[in-house]
């Protein structure tokens, strides 16, 4: 089940940060955004516990998919996509106009989801990171 995360779903998610984000935020990090008021954060869970997650920075009319994952266990079950929809939904709510995420080029999974949400590439930051590429993608809503 998707929900908008609690201040308590913030360790779970810094959990699953370290284990599968290369440069993870860290949970001090997480909390401040969560507190800041200008993040949304969702959580999809199995059984009480955090199997996916996804947080979105709100600026103005826009908003930056921050980060999203799922446990390698979940994987291929929707969990992401479900996620990002909730982005969307939220994003509409906000009246927010258009949607930005950057995602390595080596993660195809990644990309093609986007794709399939309707993101398009725009641009790309060489070296973002490391040796690779970030792929910057948008989606007008």
């Amino acid at each position: 089940m998707i929900r908008e995360a609690t201040r308590k779903d913030i360790p779970a998610i810094a959990e699953m940060e370290k284990k599968y984000i290369e440069v993870a935020w860290t949970q001090d990090m997480l909390s401040e955004c969560f507190e800041s008021g200008s993040y949304s954060f969702f959580v999809d869970e199995e059984d009480d516990r955090v199997v996916a997650y996804g947080f979105i920075q709100w600026v103005i009319d826009e908003g930056d998919v921050c980060n999203i994952a799922t446990d390698k266990e979940f994987r291929n079950k929707g969990k992401a996509g479900g996620i990002l929809k909730i982005m969307e939904e939220k994003a509409k709510e906000r009246k927010v106009t258009k949607l930005f995420l950057e995602v390595c080029e080596t993660n195809a999974v990644a990309i093609a989801l986007y794709a399939k949400a309707g993101f398009s590439e725009i641009y790309r930051r060489a070296n973002y990171y490391g040796k690779h590429a970030a792929v910057v993608m948008e989606k007008n809503i």
